[in-house]
Formats: C-alpha cells, sequence, structure tokens
C-alpha cells in the first residue's frame, strides 16, 4: 500500500515519524489507560517503546492491513493523535476506523476533522460501501465525534472485546457511501 497524506485547513493525516515530536504525542497517550487498554501504544513509556510503536505503524501498510496516521495541525505539523484504516476486508466492501487523541488536545475538534477527512478519503479511493467504529459505550466524547462526522449509530454488542480479561460490550457506528 503506497503512503497517503490528506491535508485540510486545520489537519494533516501522514505517516508517524521518528522526531521528538511524535514521540512526545506517543509518550502523552501511554499515560491514558483507555487508549493502551485498545491499542498498541506502550503501556510503559520509554523512547525505545514509542519507537518501536512507530515502527509498528509504519508495518501495517507495508503488509497490506491498512494505515495507520499521525493526526498533525496543519500550521505547526505537531502530531496530536493517531487515526487508523484498517482493510482486511477490503475485498467485502468494508473497512474499519480507530483513532485516539492526546489526552491534553482533546476537545479541539482534531478527531472529528481526521474521521471525517479519512472517510471521505476512503470512499473516493478505495471500492467501499461502508465504514466502521467501535465505541466503548461510556466514551461520549467519542459518540459524538463519530456522529458529528456522519457515522450512524448502528448496534450495541454485548460482551464484544476482552480487555484485560474482562469482557466489555462495544457500539458499532457506521458511514455509508
Amino acid at each position: 500500500m503506497d503512503a497517503i497524506e490528506i491535508v485540510t485547513a486545520r489537519i494533516v493525516l501522514n505517516d508517524f515519524v521518528d522526531r521528538l515530536g511524535d514521540l512526545a504525542c506517543i509518550e502523552s497517550a501511554s499515560s491514558d489507560p483507555s487508549i493502551v487498554q485498545v491499542t498498541t501504544v506502550p503501556a510503559t513509556w520509554s523512547e525505545s517503546a514509542g519507537r518501536e510503536f512507530i515502527e509498528r505503524q509504519r508495518s501495517r501498510r507495508v503488509d497490506g492491513s491498512g494505515w495507520s496516521l499521525a493526526i498533525r495541525e496543519t500550521d505547526t505539523g505537531r502530531a496530536v493523535g493517531q487515526i487508523g484504516l484498517w482493510t482486511p476486508e477490503l475485498a467485502k466492501g468494508r473497512a474499519e476506523i480507530g483513532y485516539w487523541i492526546a489526552p491534553d488536545e482533546r476537545g479541539q475538534g482534531f478527531a472529528s476533522g481526521a474521521l471525517d477527512a479519512l472517510a471521505a478519503w476512503a470512499f473516493d479511493n478505495l471500492d467501499l460501501g461502508r465504514l466502521t467504529l467501535s465505541i466503548d459505550p461510556a466514551n461520549a466524547a467519542s459518540i459524538a465525534t463519530a456522529t458529528s462526522a456522519g457515522f450512524e449509530r448502528e448496534a450495541l454488542l454485548r460482551n464484544w472485546q476482552y480487555i484485560e480479561g474482562t469482557p466489555h460490550d462495544l457500539l458499532v457506528f457506521g458511514r455509508f457511501r
């Protein structure tokens, strides 16, 4: 899969790079248990763990499982979060998106801007009929982000995902071509 870069007036989505700003964003995310429980962000921060995270994100594009992109401020290039487009079911016309924003950067519209931009890019560039999000029912901010980016709530999946050995429910949201 080729690298992509999506640029809007407010955000840029592109590959993580091994530089201090990207590492600082990953370090911030590693302090949030809700992020580290459901992603590969390191639960115990170290610079080497941050670099390993960056390499894992790059490898997703190389192995064809999708794109994992830094969410950046357009003006500064500073990383504020991550968004991924996962494509193992692309042949069936569907893909999944996941995202997180570093704790200090929340509430500024970065997630909704990134989600809308990536969804639009996916429908314009891939043979997709549907994009899916899975969200913790207690995550009101992420639910608001999904709906503001045109995703519709579809279902509550009971005991859908084990997190640290405990089953958790997830809400499913969809956006359609």
